[in-house]
């Protein structure tokens, strides 16, 4: 509440001196959003996140880099209010942006993939969310190598997706890759790679593995007890 009081001040300072569409002022209206968000006020979020993309598109026009954060300002608030049609709208519009401004190797462009496979798993729609979890990894492997721990993580939700869809033996196969990279890059003890190993674990006992099952979980478990 203390930054929200201290943040509509500084609004209002910037507003009667710079006025409400000087890029300073409206540059202000992005900070709303981290604020409101963590205190549940979903809504007046929205509605400054609306406005500070409005701004940007009428002051800084469509191709702005900021312009184009809004909408994934937009998007991320959708999701938290579990409006996932509505986020996907907004993940697609600046995704295909910044595909066309930056390329589709580009950082910002990645994330923008990686958020809209993301809400397609939450609207249930895996066979679409692993055609663009393949896309993703295909593409970060061209851009980072597939040694990257960042790559190898893309990878690791392909497997996922694929224990989605039932498809079991892809999905282990999957895993184990995504395990043995992060062993390789990050070390056994490592989060990420445990997650791996958990998750293999998890396979098989979707295969009825029982036996090889328990024993990713025991290592999982003997391992997570030394980080």
């Amino acid at each position: 509440e203390d930054a929200l009081e201290k943040e509509d001040e500084l609004y209002s300072l910037r507003c009667s001196s710079l006025g409400e569409k000087h890029p300073d002022t409206i540059k202000t209206l992005e900070s709303y959003p981290n604020i409101l968000v963590p205190l549940g006020r979903y809504d007046e979020a929205l509605e400054k996140a609306k406005k500070y993309c409005d701004l940007c598109l009428e002051v800084l026009g469509g191709r702005h880099p900021d312009y184009l954060f809004s909408l994934d300002i937009i998007s991320v608030i959708y999701t938290y209010m579990e409006r996932y049609a509505d986020a996907l709208e907004k993940a697609g519009e600046c995704y295909n942006l910044r595909r066309e401004i930056l390329g589709e190797n580009h950082q910002k462009t990645l994330e923008s993939l990686e958020s809209i496979l993301v809400i397609l798993m939450q609207l249930g729609r895996y066979d679409e969310a692993l055609e663009r979890a393949e896309e993703l990894y295909g593409l970060r492997c061209k851009a980072l190598g597939k040694n990257h721990e960042v790559s190898i993580y893309s990878l690791y939700t392909v497997s996922i997706i694929l224990g989605c869809l039932a498809k079991y033996e892809e999905a282990l196969a999957k895993a184990k890759d995504s395990y043995w990279l992060f062993c390789l890059v990050l070390g056994k003890n490592d989060k990420k790679t445990l997650d791996a190993l958990c998750n293999i674990g998890t396979i098989y006992t979707w295969l009825g593995m029982n036996d090889e099952a328990l024993e990713s979980y025991k290592e999982c478990y003997n391992l997570s007890r030394k980080v």
